[in-house]
């Protein structure tokens, strides 16, 4: 990993292959050049390895990485400063071998009619702010239990989150970029943040025997992760309800999980009579099911017009419907700008992911709308490794497992709960 510095005073990590490139701080837009300086060593697991730059937005984001800036980042990476450098220059010694970035900042010795706008501008921020918080506090409902004065005391035992304050998120509360809807119809209030990772975990278990003690190891999970699962009964919902399989919905959506229904595409040949009756016998089987998983999805931009029919009707009969396409490659952007899927799971392979990078033409989507699969994952080491370069590599969805073929999804992963504590972690 090489550590590059931003002439603002932000720290991000690149791959080694990235040295001399040209890009951009995704904070300031100040230009850099990638070096050649190794990032300094850290233990294994050691979450200075993950770009603290980078978080996902949800897919209905603007679709532009630039504008994915944390809300936070890890105070030991970055200087913090109470405004910005008036003027700054990137100077960059092309004669040292190792790359090393230099930065300048030249700043005013004296505040010049420069400084007094600044400090002006900036008083006047203060002021507007101030404004803003008198005005809000002064519309304030009546709180229960008071005198209706604005400012009545809560009653006891009441924190500080009461006063029309967003409470902080209970565990097992997760948060899908999808509308939600309270009982009657009512918006539902909006979730946190997204997060780095969110789990996709193709649930081809039978939910009966042992292969149940499997299924409470899944929902375990949900407290921790953000959970998506797909269900999959006979390459689809099967021609009736199954019983073992609507018991293990209904404790997995109570736990949490988002349970999404697995449709079979056949690359485009299949008829769309098929895969509609498919989604309505998902609904009626199944209806704690929110989204669906269309594998063997075609890749090739003719096809877009078949997959965005499928997912209309899918998001009409189920609105909110996470829709996950999976063509196990890089497929036509068409399928993204034009909303087919939600999210295109761009890798299910049992090797090659350190060699893998978006193409040009996705990497202008955000990386929650990216989904990766990888399998034949010999062990809780390589599985993290893979995690860390997963984010690296901008996909918001991942499972990694130990599984082999012919169906490496048969099964949990041996280091089931080493990667779910690993994801959790980067959060």
């Amino acid at each position: 990993m090489i550590r590059v510095v931003c002439g603002c005073g932000r720290v991000f990590k690149a791959e080694d292959r990235h040295s001399g490139k040209r890009t951009r701080c995704p904070v300031c837009g100040t230009g850099l050049t990638i070096g050649q300086t190794p990032a300094s060593s850290s233990s294994e697991g050691d979450l200075d390895e993950v770009p603290s730059w980078w978080f996902p937005a949800d897919s209905e984001g603007s679709g532009d990485p630039s504008a994915a800036i944390p809300d936070s980042a890890d105070p030991d990476a970055i200087r913090t400063e109470i405004l910005p450098p008036l003027e700054q220059t990137l100077a960059i010694d092309r004669k040292d071998d190792l790359g090393v970035l230099a930065t300048t900042s030249a700043r005013p010795t004296s505040a010049g009619p420069r400084g007094r706008r600044v400090a002006a501008l900036a008083g006047g921020v203060a002021i507007t702010a101030l404004l803003a918080t008198i005005a809000l506090w002064s519309i304030q409902p009546p709180l229960p239990g008071g005198n209706g004065a604005a400012g009545a005391n809560p009653p006891a035992g009441v924190g500080e989150n009461f006063r029309g304050a967003t409470a902080p998120r209970r565990p097992g509360e997760a948060s899908f970029p999808v509308d939600r809807q309270a009982a009657g119809g009512a918006p539902a209030e909006t979730g946190p943040p997204s997060r780095r990772l969110r789990l996709l975990v193709p649930a081809y278990i039978y939910p009966a025997g042992e292969d149940r003690k499997q299924w409470r190891r899944l929902t375990d999970a949900a407290p921790k992760v953000d959970l998506v699962v797909v269900v999959n009964p006979r390459s689809g919902p099967g021609p009736e309800r199954n019983p073992d399989y609507a018991a293990a919905i209904a404790e997995a959506a109570g736990r949490g999980v988002r349970l999404i229904g697995y449709v079979d595409l056949e690359f485009g040949d299949r008829q769309v009579t098929k895969i509609k009756a498919d989604i309505d016998a998902w609904l009626r089987f199944y209806p704690l099911v929110t989204g669906f998983f269309l594998d063997r999805q075609p890749c090739d931009a003719a096809h877009a017009a078949f997959v965005s029919e499928v997912g209309s009707y899918a998001r009409e009969k189920r609105p909110g419907a996470l829709l996950i396409g999976d063509p196990g490659q890089t497929c036509d952007d068409s399928f993204l700008s034009r909303h087919a899927v939600d999210v295109a799971c761009v890798f299910a392979r049992p090797d090659g992911f350190s060699a893998f990078e978006l193409p040009e033409n996705l990497r202008t989507f955000q990386p929650s709308q990216f989904a990766a699969l990888a399998y034949q994952v010999p062990d809780a080491q390589a599985m993290r490794a893979l995690l860390k370069e997963a984010i690296i590599k901008r996909i918001g969805y991942i499972y990694v497992t130990d599984g082999k073929s012919p169906n490496p999804w048969a099964g949990l992963p041996a280091y089931w709960e080493d990667e779910v504590e690993f994801v959790a972690k980067i959060q």
